[in-house]
């Protein structure tokens, strides 16, 4: 397993390296609706590696990450529709907290953003609990922009890091550092699940 992960690692840069530009933003966009922390690590490695500038990788990682969590708002919004699920939940009960997410909205992204665990709850919540899209977009892009820009710059110089000390490349230091800071989230999901 150990031999095949560099082989891994050089294949999967072989096939970025000949994907152009474009290619590469579409697979950065697609990657953070699955897993956000490697597709920021691995744009940062494709700025390194001179891929990607630092305006199409922040482009990319900032759509995906908002689409993302506009998808999570429509999801709640879809929820509401379903009557059971209204009930379930109590939507009358909830209606008094609409009012309350609605004026604190931008807030209420701003920490859902920056907590790790809080997104779902938050922007499904903001959408169930029928927050107007209006105020609601823009909070997201509110927090996407800033958050993304600093995340980026912080895995850049992180995994500049990791070239400079180790003398690794710009990928295998992106998996690297994206691999990390999702055994983190792994761990500290399953230290809350335990509490």
């Amino acid at each position: 397993m150990a031999s095949s992960l560099p082989t891994l690692v050089s294949g999967l840069w072989q096939v970025l390296e000949h994907a152009g530009p474009t290619a590469m933003m579409i697979g950065l966009v697609g990657l953070t609706l699955l897993l956000e922390e490697v597709a920021v690590a691995l744009g940062a490695g494709l700025i390194l590696s001179g891929a990607l500038s630092p305006a199409q990788a922040f482009v990319a990682l900032s759509f995906g990450i908002a689409v993302g969590d506009l998808g999570l708002y429509g999801l709640g919004s879809l929820a509401r529709r379903i009557k059971a699920l209204r009930h379930r939940l109590g939507i009358e009960r909830a209606e008094r907290w609409r009012g309350a997410l609605h004026r604190r909205i931008v807030p209420a992204v701003l920490l859902a953003r920056m907590v790790p665990g809080l997104r779902l709850p938050t922007y499904s919540g903001a959408g169930f609990l029928n927050v107007p899209f209006n105020a609601f977009a823009p909070a997201v892009l509110l927090s996407v922009l800033p958050w993304t820009a600093l995340l980026l710059f912080a895995g850049h110089t992180l995994i500049g890091w990791f070239e400079r000390q180790f003398g690794m490349s710009p990928l295998a230091g992106a998996l690297g550092l994206g691999g990390l800071v999702f055994a983190v989230s792994l761990i500290a999901g399953h230290l809350r699940a335990r509490n």
